[in-house]
């Protein structure tokens, strides 16, 4: 089998309230599997956005929540898409389920900032 996984944080924006800050975002996860069977290709997609919406103190500077979103708020997210696309493939698939792999959110992070 031939597989394909991406991920892409999208759409960070920081609010600030009176007592405390929020941001949402969204984390998109992308899913390609197939085989390489000549005579009958079969193939498994999906594309999956997740909106999750933090919040921390006053305190922190934007700076600062955006980092803690590029790795522990992806690393939440992520989490969520690993288990939905467990059971929607699970569902459809005659074969097993799909597993998206164990990501490395700080490396992520570190190789983002390049």
């Amino acid at each position: 089998l031939r597989k394909e996984f991406s991920l892409k944080i999208d759409n960070i924006c920081i609010e600030q309230h009176d007592t405390y800050k929020s941001a949402a975002m969204d984390l998109s996860v992308n899913v390609l599997v197939s085989d390489n069977n000549k005579d009958k290709p079969r193939e498994f997609k999906a594309l999956m956005t997740i909106n999750g919406i933090f919040i921390d103190t006053t305190d922190i500077t934007d700076e600062e929540f955006k980092q803690k979103l590029n790795i522990n708020g992806s690393a939440a997210l992520y989490s969520i898409a690993r288990g939905c696309l467990i059971n929607i493939s699970s569902q459809v698939l005659e074969e097993g389920k799909i597993i998206l792999p164990l990501v490395n959110f700080m490396e992520m992070a570190k190789k983002s900032k390049k």
